[in-house]
């Protein structure tokens, strides 16, 4: 007994000294690269790198640290799926969600061939290719956060992608059985006489019953639990549950023969059903994060330098690939359902690394000997380096999306009308509304109070829709292009109000007006100073700054709540 105690506590020991090592390391490493400005995440890996057994060899990658590293995971799939909202995804996410469904299952097929190419069987190429067809979530949010570019259009619609490759991993997952049975060691354990496509078939039909029994004893559970302990118990009490919910579900998973991630994200997507999600998100993303570190540093401790110097040139191909294949498959595809060719290129460019759910599919294939040892270091490479070279990607897409900025939107994407063309051919001296949200439906009220025609340009077809049953002048298609704005009427127009949130797009909007109608007024509508004073630079005659204009209104209602008089 006591032999074992101190074989306990040894173990112990060295987890908590490896676990010091990575944090401190990835804390430092982190700090150097934010005084450069740099995003953090590659920090972690290089943070992991440096202390692997490939370099220092402080930490050994068979450590326990491991297990933090899988825990983050399960943590991170428990959070997806406790933001599957589904009323918000009908609402307004339909087309960014089926351009990331269409662009993966197209980076999948194209990234196919190039397996083979690269000395890859079948099963082996197929599902690499699924698992780097997978976006990095937590890189590319950050800096879309760091950059306050998430309520831009480019960071809505990445968002959206995102979700959907979140959503496809779990079917990926799904599928990982299958592919088991179809390489040659699942084939090999087959009955005598059994069919292939029929044990694939079962297979299937496995998992999507033992998903179905989850979520029916999940709904019937789990809502009543949580009930049961807001009832005077103190608020950590929710937290443990929602923790041994996604733990236990993911044991549950793993125990039937699926991946524990599967497991995390229909506990995750059970609790999003619930009233206790947004208080049980919020306490869990400081852990969350926490966990991540750890995970992005334990992925570059699996580097193995030895065995990319003697395939380098398989891993710089296979990036290359990477790389050009998702930019053209998510940007075609966006182009092809009506985004601005700008847009296209710059959503297509930002996603174009490969992510964590990509080591996550990948796992899933080893665990199960689908791939080996090299093709898993192999992938490891692309992964760390494609997520490292993340931020360049952000700064090389803004650039190429200006120089995109007079390309065509697809033939099918052409302005759609409300109202026949001839109405809309004798507007005249007509204000051109770009976006019609809250800002833009305000805009028309006023205008209509001032008897002055307007039109609506906007890429939401419900909108279109809703405008075309009010019998109101309305465009389906993006401001930023020369033929939405003729179509609008832009020679004849006397002004254009550019009520879109995003600064960028207002930006291209203003560049497009001005080099088509240097005669037409622009009131443009900016959300920091230093937007607002690009935009007039560029040809903008007023701009209202969002911040600015809250600062105000919030200071004109403190006062007036506390009857307090403002000098003239």
């Amino acid at each position: 007994m006591l032999i074992q105690t101190l074989a306990i506590g040894q173990h112990a020991e060295g987890f908590l000294v490896d676990l010091t090592v990575v944090l401190a390391v990835a804390g430092v490493v982190t700090l150097g690269l934010q005084r450069l400005k740099l995003a953090t995440i590659p920090g972690y890996l290089i943070a992991g790198a440096l202390i692997g057994p490939g370099l220092l060899g402080l930490v050994d990658n068979d450590s326990s640290v491991g297990v933090i590293s899988e825990l983050a995971i399960v943590m991170l799939m428990f959070g997806i799926g406790m933001h599957m909202d589904l009323g918000t995804i009908r609402g307004g996410m339909l087309r960014a969600l089926a351009i990331g469904a269409v662009s993966t299952i197209v980076t999948t097929i194209a990234l196919v061939p190039a397996g083979l190419a690269l000395g890859l069987d079948p099963p082996q190429s197929l599902v690499l290719s699924m698992a780097l067809a997978m976006s990095s979530t937590a890189a590319v949010l950050r800096i879309l956060q760091t950059r306050r570019e998430m309520h831009q259009t480019h960071g809505r619609l990445a968002l959206g992608v995102l979700i959907a490759q979140d959503l496809l991993v779990v079917v990926v997952l799904m599928l990982i059985p299958a592919i088991d049975m179809w390489s040659e060691g699942g084939a090999a354990e087959l009955p005598e006489g059994g069919s292939l496509m029929l044990a694939i078939v079962r297979t299937i039909l496995l998992t999507i019953g033992s998903i179905g029994l989850i979520v029916l004893l999940g709904q019937a559970v789990l809502p009543r639990i949580l009930d049961f302990a807001t009832r005077g118990a103190s608020p950590e009490l929710r937290l443990v549950i929602a923790g041994a919910a996604a733990i236990g579900s993911a044991a549950v998973t793993k125990s039937l023969g699926f991946s524990p991630e599967l497991g995390a994200f229909l506990a995750g997507f059970l609790l999003a059903s619930t009233n206790f999600k947004h208080e049980v998100a919020g306490q869990l993303a400081p852990i969350r994060d926490l966990f991540m570190a750890v995970f992005f540093v334990s992925v570059g401790l699996y580097v193995d330098f030895a065995l990319l110097a003697d395939v380098w040139w398989v891993v710089l191909i296979a990036i290359v690939i990477v790389l050009v294949v998702k930019a053209a498959s998510i940007g075609l595809s966006s182009w092809a359902f009506g985004a601005s060719p700008p847009l296209s290129l710059r959503t297509g460019l930002v996603l174009a690394e490969a992510g964590e759910f990509s080591l996550v599919v990948a796992a899933a294939a080893y665990n199960r000997e689908i791939i080996g040892d090299q093709e898993w270091g192999v992938l490891i490479g692309i992964v760390a380096a494609t997520i490292m070279l993340t931020p360049s990607l952000f700064e090389f897409a803004g650039t190429m999306a200006k120089r995109a900025a007079h390309l065509p939107i697809s033939p099918w994407s052409a302005p759609r009308t409300a109202g026949s063309p001839e109405e809309i051919g004798r507007l005249h001296d007509h204000v051109i509304i770009a976006g019609f949200g809250p800002v833009g439906r305000a805009v028309a009220y006023r205008l209509d109070l001032a008897e002055v025609p307007w039109i609506v340009v906007d890429l939401n077809p419900q909108t279109i829709t809703r405008q075309t049953k009010l019998g109101r002048h309305a465009i389906f298609g993006d401001v930023t292009n020369q033929e939405v704005l003729e179509t609008a009427g832009i020679l004849r127009a006397k002004a254009v109000a550019i009520t879109i949130p995003d600064d960028e797009a207002m930006l291209h909007a203003c560049r497009a007006i001005r080099t088509i109608a240097p005669g037409v007024r622009i009131a443009a509508r900016a959300n920091i100073m230093s937007s607002a004073l690009l935009a007039r630079t560029i040809g903008a005659d007023d701009v209202t700054v969002g911040e600015v204009a809250t600062a105000e209104a919030m200071a004109a209602g403190l006062c007036n709540m506390l009857d307090a008089h403002i000098p003239e």
